[in-house]
């Protein structure tokens, strides 16, 4: 028969002494003694790591309980009870104090308990130098994007401007050339003509008559110029709107009931002209509609525009 008396019972009052003895890290042991200063370098891209820690005491050793945190990690004490190994996988690159407690069965706590600092080297992509050049070349393409951008609309105006300037040219080319020397032949014929009035009025008739023909036939011409500069300079760049526009003009002068039949037909992948090379086309499909539409006393009248990966065609048939 045994007595047990509670008030006699002995308390242990030596906390135990804690050591960290051992790290390892995806299956490689580290040796703590040859860390230089105290903390340890680990490799980079760590997946594993188990940290083996240990508490003494001779009298009662399987009822110390344990408490760990790893500052940099965790945010509260993880409770380990009597296991002695901490487990840890994907650990970000940083550094790292592992702090671990033990009490003794009397549950008088370690409050120094032991540490181990250590750190997790970083792969080149988590350094904060490949960050800060990714930052930057992104900055360079965007700015070599709006560089890109910037010579691409320069361009268009540019070509835009050129493209008025030489259309500005042709307009007085064809003033000159057509209108104007026209218009120049008619009032010589008006001044011969008076100049013949008093001594051969017959002759100066006849002159006149053939002022009035010029005079009509310059009226025409600028009429087919203002319809072509009107038809050509369209917003859409579009040689198609442009021969549409000038077909229904033409159509809509004719004095005869039975006008032909106009149409205009596009095949291939459209795309846009440079302006000098359009309105280049455009006069001479004009000139062609105009005789088309005068001369040729066709039903039906078909201009058919053809986008080809090598060559453009403008066809006008009846």
């Amino acid at each position: 028969m045994g007595v047990i008396y509670p008030r006699h019972l002995p308390h242990n009052e030596v906390p135990p002494p804690v050591y960290v003895h051992q790290i390892t890290a995806d299956r490689t042991v580290y040796d703590l003694a040859s860390a230089g200063n105290g903390r340890l370098r680990l490799p980079q891209l760590l997946r594993d790591l188990t940290i083996d820690y240990t508490a003494l005491s001779l009298v009662a050793p399987e009822k110390v309980l344990f408490r760990y945190m790893l500052e940099g990690f965790d945010r509260e004490w993880q409770q380990a009870g009597n296991r002695r190994q901490a487990f840890y996988t994907n650990l970000p690159p940083r550094h790292y104090r592992f702090r671990v407690k033990a009490c003794n069965n009397s549950g008088v706590w370690n409050e120094e308990g032991a540490t181990l600092d250590f750190a997790i080297a970083p792969a080149y992509y988590q350094t904060w130098w490949f960050r800060l050049s990714c930052v930057a070349a992104f900055l360079v393409l965007v700015w070599a994007l709006y560089q890109l951008r910037l010579r691409q609309v320069t361009a268009q105006v540019r070509q835009r401007l050129e493209g008025r300037a030489d259309e500005r040219e042709r307009i007085a080319r064809e003033l000159h050339d057509t209108l104007l020397q026209s218009f120049q032949g008619v009032l010589l014929l008006f001044q011969a003509a008076r100049n013949r009035l008093e001594a051969h009025p017959s002759e100066a008739m006849s002159t006149l008559d053939t002022a009035l023909d010029k005079g009509s036939q310059a009226i025409t011409e600028a009429r087919n110029e203002i319809q072509g500069l009107r038809s050509s300079t369209t917003e859409t760049n579009s040689l198609a709107a442009s021969l549409s526009t000038l077909g229904e003009e033409l159509a809509g002068n004719q004095t005869d009931q039975n006008y032909p039949v106009f149409d205009v037909r596009v095949g291939g992948e459209t795309r846009e002209l440079q302006p000098i090379l359009r309105d280049d086309v455009f006069r001479i499909a004009a000139e062609a509609l105009r005789n088309a539409f005068v001369h040729a006393q066709a039903s039906r009248i078909e201009v058919d525009i053809r986008y080809g990966t090598e060559r453009f065609r403008v066809r006008i048939s009846r």
